[in-house]
């Protein structure tokens, strides 16, 4: 309590002490267009889809330690992560499972195709330009996953002649060094960006039978390569290529007597892509292909090893008829694979998938009208899932505009995912007859914006049906089947107020998600999540500080008979500052966790206490 006390007067003080102000220009720079909604380009406030855009402004401001962070101060989304920076990281949208949230890189869906989510961790904040995040159910644009809602990652592109070079240290051993810059002319250019990052970590286990009591570290190295050209004025082509490799020490705390403690994974994204624009119309054709291999290692030898491959074929046209009524049109059509090592390690032999690859080929259709006031939004697609099913998905959305700054909108989604190969395949243990999981969501959206005001709120309902559990069979090993079933309902709050210097961001959430079989809340998920952002510019000098607040929550799911594992509540406070020694030097502090906080998002898995990071950025 005595820490809550201070926090709060601390927090009080930066933002009270100061004379109100603004960064307009950040609000500018980094709303003013919005892709992921609608995989077209629109005007963000008349988007009929709750949305959170982080810009690289506030990326650079709030000298977050990794994506997960920047994400957790979003309302709605809450990140579970085991062990701190590094660490695995689950994402939970709106109550939903970690798997329900589809991830993109500049358009190109990532992840594992055998467990069915991306590897956040691995992602490295110094090429982001900026992260749309768009709540709830898209699949009826993106396809299976997009039941929680969609996050899009944007990398860095450099102009010939510019580049940065930015370098760190902090607290358990981190050190960072990224280097970027553009090469070529106005026709074609080329951007290359290298990161290399490490920390010695710390021992993210803390039971009292840990039988591994070291610091748990990690490495990870990144290199993207991106290029573009114009043939024309109206064609013009690019590419990207991305390797991140690293690696990480790591504790089980479900099977403590495991040899296992340290994982490395080696993935790449190779995306061409090609651009046409003639009159009201324009098109954009995609080939990309996306690698993610992870190994498992014990003490003496490699435990397991998984790589799955996607190659995506995706195109997209846009016809906008006049500034009121557009049409988009697209299609995807990606194979997925897998290949393994010994997933068994008990059982002799290698132990593989039945199956090593399927195809999904998807079609969708979007048309966005506006007839004085009224904004009207459909989207259908349907999916063809090989050896699994087929899935026809929606979205119908109607908003209006009460003033020319205040919309309402009202809007019905359904969504779904795809059993993993994991799900369907595993040795021993896989279930090929499952379905996919699918979704029903109602949600009403109220947005205002006025001079320096921003400000969104949300109220939905969902269900999930058909969700796969994984449960032990009649001979006593687990399997999966579609047995549970999912409710959700929601509150959310996002606003930013900008007045001369001083930028104020709150975000709120009351999220009950709950498992209908039982009427239990679902594991990881807290009830209520809250944090307040306040950033003071001086000129040369920027300090920013954000507390945040978790309710407790119940770890494992429900069974009877047992007692839930309980995650305690928090509050906690980070604060920051950047001093720009010129207009092309930086330097940045972050003091994470400055009472020490003491807590849990998953159980027996301690996250870090106050630490500090350090760093210079030199822009040319």
């Amino acid at each position: 309590m005595k820490k809550t006390l201070l926090a709060t007067s601390i927090i009080s003080a930066i933002t009270l002490g100061y004379s109100a102000a603004v960064f307009a220009d950040d609000i500018v720079k980094t709303e003013r267009i919005l892709v992921t909604a609608n995989r077209s380009e629109q005007n963000p406030f008349d988007a009929l889809a709750a949305h959170t855009v982080i810009g690289q402004v506030e990326i650079e401001r709030l000298q977050a330690q990794n994506i997960g962070d920047l994400l957790d101060k979003v309302a709605g989304v809450n990140v579970v992560n085991q062990g701190g920076t590094g660490q695995q990281t689950s994402i939970f949208m709106r109550g939903n499972n970690s798997g329900h949230t589809l991830v993109l890189i500049d358009g190109v869906r990532v992840g594992s195709a055998t467990t069915g989510s991306a590897s956040l961790a691995s992602i490295p904040l110094a090429q982001i330009e900026r992260i749309e995040v768009v709540k709830g159910a898209r699949a009826a644009l993106w396809g299976s996953d997009a039941i929680g809602g969609v996050i899009q990652i944007f990398t860095k592109k450099f102009n010939t002649g510019e580049g940065v070079v930015s370098a760190g240290f902090g607290s358990h051993g981190f050190m960072q060094l990224s280097a970027a810059t553009g090469f070529g002319n106005q026709q074609d250019g080329i951007s290359l960006a290298v990161n290399l990052e490490r920390a010695d970590g710390i021992d993210v286990l803390q039971k009292a039978d840990n039988q591994d009591p070291d610091s748990d570290g990690y490495d990870r190295q990144s290199v993207t390569l991106s290029g573009r050209t114009a043939f024309n004025k109206s064609l013009n082509a690019d590419a990207k290529i991305q390797v991140d490799q690293g690696g990480t020490e790591y504790d089980n705390a479900y099977s403590p007597t495991t040899n296992a403690n340290e994982n490395s994974y080696d993935n790449y994204l190779v995306n061409v892509g090609l651009n046409h624009q003639f009159n009201a119309f324009t098109s954009r054709a995609a080939l990309s292909k996306t690698r993610d291999k992870g190994s498992n290692f014990g003490q003496t030898s490699v435990k397991s090893s998984i790589q799955t491959e996607r190659e995506l074929l995706s195109v997209v046209s846009n016809y906008a008829h006049n500034t009121n009524t557009s049409v988009t049109a697209g299609f995807d059509a990606y194979k997925e694979s897998v290949s393994s090592g010994d997933l068994d390690s008990w059982t002799d032999g290698i132990q593989g998938y039945a199956e090593q690859e399927r195809t999904v080929n998807a079609w969708f259709l979007q048309a966005n009208h506006q007839v004085d006031n009224l904004l009207l939004e459909s989207a259908i697609r349907h999916d063809r899932i090989e050896s699994v099913d087929n899935k026809t998905t929606y979205n119908l959305a109607a908003g209006l505009k009460i003033t020319p700054d205040t919309l309402i909108s009202l809007s019905r989604s359904t969504g779904f995912k795809a059993p993993t190969f994991n799900d369907l395949y595993w040795p021993g243990s896989g279930n090929p007859e499952l379905i996919p999981e699918v979704s029903l969501s109602n949600e009403l959206l109220v947005r205002h914006q006025h001079q320096n005001l921003v400000a969104e709120m949300s109220v939905y309902k969902s269900k999930v049906d058909n969700l796969i559990a994984w449960a032990p069979n009649a001979s006593g090993n687990y399997s999966p089947a579609n047995v549970n079933l999912a409710e959700i309902k929601g509150v959310e709050l996002n606003a930013k107020i900008n007045d001369d210097k001083l930028q104020h961001e709150i975000s709120v959430a009351w999220v009950e998600a709950k498992d209908a079989q039982v009427d239990q809340l679902l594991a990881r998920r807290p009830k209520f999540t809250a944090s307040y952002t306040a950033s003071y510019n001086l000129d040369v000098l920027t300090l920013n500080s954000i507390i945040s607040y978790r309710d407790e929550s119940f770890d494992k799911p429900f069974k009877e008979g047992e007692e839930r594992v309980e995650l305690d509540d928090v509050w906690k406070l980070d604060l920051s500052a950047q001093y720009d020694v010129t207009s092309d030097l930086a330097v940045f502090f972050k003091w994470n966790n400055v009472f020490d906080a003491d807590y849990e998002t998953a159980a027996d898995y301690q996250l870090d206490d106050a630490n500090f990071k350090l760093s210079a950025t030199y822009s040319f």
